[in-house]
């Protein structure tokens, strides 16, 4: 059976992380638009995850030293015309002074539904996802 290349979808690729820190909170960093987000982002053409996940995590926190415990979500989504392929980890990491990326203007750790529900997220999908991962805890 032949397959038509023009049935496969075609994804972004995207990685984000649950950073918990010792007292068992994790960090959200707000974009320069206000939105609020998990560290992450998109990988390069070719490039290996775990380098992809460590250059972004560098880029946007200064977050050097981490370490990925499990895998907590896997999905896909469509965004405008764009369709993504996301893979959100549980890591660790004892840093707790953040240096920001231009593109972010602050950061904060958290750990309840109320400061969750105080955040403008990205999109209400992350804010639904980020409340569940707060409810798995």
């Amino acid at each position: 059976m032949q397959h038509n290349l023009n049935n496969h979808c075609c994804f972004k690729i995207t990685q984000n992380i649950f950073f918990l820190n010792q007292d068992g909170k994790f960090l959200v960093i707000q974009h320069k638009d206000g939105k609020w987000l998990l560290p992450g982002g998109r990988l390069h053409m070719g490039e290996n995850w775990f380098k992809g996940l460590q250059r972004e995590i560098k880029e946007e926190t200064g977050i050097l030293d981490f370490t990925i415990s499990s895998v907590f979500q896997i999905d896909t989504w469509k965004y405008k015309k764009d369709f993504y392929f996301g893979v959100f980890y549980i890591g660790k990491t004892n840093k707790i002074n953040i240096i920001l990326s231009s593109e972010h203007i602050n950061y904060k750790w958290i750990n309840t539904t109320n400061e969750i529900n105080s955040l403008d997220f990205w999109n209400k999908n992350l804010k639904k996802r980020v409340l569940n991962f707060i409810n798995t805890k």
